[in-house]
């Protein structure tokens, strides 16, 4: 049903959780597989890590920071936001799209508010 929209996609954000729940699969690098030929997947697991795979290959991996759990509503956008300002406008590579997609996740769960204060 969804499988069809994200591989025409050139950049997919799910969580394990979710491609688990819809894909019956949740191991980063089969979800990987399974979107191809979506040019950047990007799999998150909750308070755990962040997987980044590019269409030539390369694999980056970022643990969450801990942080204060809140409300999670919003922090999925939160982090799509933040990988994407650094990872596809300023050009800085996943690594920094992941780490800095964790920081507004981040706020966005530790406050009920629609903006952290």
């Amino acid at each position: 049903m969804l499988l069809g929209p994200a591989r025409g996609a050139e950049i997919v954000f799910v969580g394990r959780d979710e491609a688990e729940t819809v894909w019956g699969t949740g191991k980063a690098a089969e979800v990987r597989d399974l979107l191809r030929p979506a040019r950047v997947v990007v799999v998150k697991d909750a308070g755990h890590s962040a997987t980044a795979y590019t269409e030539d290959g390369e694999e980056t991996f970022v643990r969450t920071p801990p942080s204060r759990v809140v409300e999670r509503v919003g922090a999925g956008d939160a982090f799509a936001a933040g990988h994407l300002s650094a990872a596809l406008l300023e050009g800085r590579g996943a690594r920094e799209g992941l780490r800095r997609g964790h920081r507004p996740a981040a706020a966005a769960l530790g406050t009920r508010d629609d903006v952290p204060t």
